[in-house]
């Protein structure tokens, strides 16, 4: 009876532990760093106007409070680990780019940790284009145990090779999802701004009290 309990509270664990990693997928904060890093990355891929509303994106969002309570946060976390080890002065404070590294990673290991069909729903909700189902018999695998079994040397079976090929797959449909909807965001920003400003020229003017 201990045992079946013991099982059910590491189920609820595991369970709390996939809905959280989907969160932080979906998160828009998270979407719209790796979207912008994509976009300003990879050129040819997303063409010069992609490019160009990534870079949009990217100096815009770096603005953005969240970003500051980010690297507030990995400030203090360094300034406390130093002051504890008996180091003086104080650490840089974080870049851009070490948030981007730090949210890139966080999203990796989301993905990693996720099994194949969560993983899909998260995929399908950016990338509707996508038309790809995870088959039943591939749905409950993570591709951490993969990763972890090839690390251990030893063979995967034909199924979870599959498995491996679906997982590559959908973490490229993730990454081109969230840059083509920060693109899609950022390809009108130019125009947007250039109209808006003769929209204003026309609008009633305010009765001044």
């Amino acid at each position: 009876m201990a045992k079946e309990k013991e099982m059910t509270a590491e189920e609820k664990a595991r369970k709390e532990k996939i809905e959280n990693s989907k969160k932080s997928l979906e998160n828009i904060v998270y979407q719209t760093v790796m979207g912008a890093n994509q976009l300003k990355s990879n050129p040819f891929l997303y063409g010069q106007l992609g490019m160009g509303a990534g870079e949009n994106a990217y100096n815009s969002f770096y603005e953005n409070g969240k970003i500051k309570e980010m690297k507030d946060e990995e400030f203090n976390q360094k300034l406390a680990e130093g002051k504890a080890l008996g180091i003086a002065g104080e650490p840089m404070y974080p870049t851009n780019y070490d948030i981007s590294i730090r949210i890139a990673k966080q999203v990796e290991e989301h993905k990693m940790t996720i099994p194949l069909k969560d993983l899909g729903d998260v995929v399908k909700k950016i990338s509707p284009e996508l038309k790809f189902s995870v088959p039943e018999q591939l749905a409950g695998i993570t591709p951490l145990s993969l990763m972890t079994k090839l690390s251990q040397k030893k063979q995967l079976n034909d199924a979870e090779k599959d498995a491996l090929a679906v997982y590559k797959g959908l973490s490229e449909a993730y990454n081109r999802g969230v840059a083509l909807k920060v693109g899609r965001e950022g390809y009108y920003a130019d125009l947007n701004e250039q109209l808006n400003e003769i929209s204003e020229k026309y609008a009633p003017k305010k009765k001044e009290e």
